[in-house]
């Protein structure tokens, strides 16, 4: 099942369309736009905030470690670069552009 189907499935779970009713009943094609609207809301979520596992295995890699998980900032343990401080978006675009 694909991540895509497991959204669908939890879309389905809260806006449940009635089965006795026809599919072109107003209450199933409320459901179904709401059921639209959550998978909709749902997958811009996911997507806002992922970062690839690689992105976060090469961060310990490297020595990164989050320092203030509010500001998301990342500092190295390394000694010559402890005072670098990155946001996450900073560091994972120095990885996407000098990394993967």
């Amino acid at each position: 099942m694909t991540t895509s189907d497991k959204l669908r499935e939890i879309a389905t779970r809260h806006f449940p369309v009635e089965e006795k009713l026809s599919n072109n009943s107003l209450y199933n094609q409320l459901q179904q736009s709401s059921q639209d609207n959550l998978l909709s809301d749902l997958t811009a979520l996911i997507s806002e905030h992922y970062y690839p596992k690689e992105f976060l295995l090469w961060t310990h890699s490297q020595g990164y470690w989050l320092f203030d998980s509010l500001t998301c900032l990342w500092v190295s343990d390394e000694p010559k670069a402890f005072q670098e401080e990155k946001t996450t978006d900073e560091l994972f675009n120095y990885w996407k552009e000098n990394e993967q």
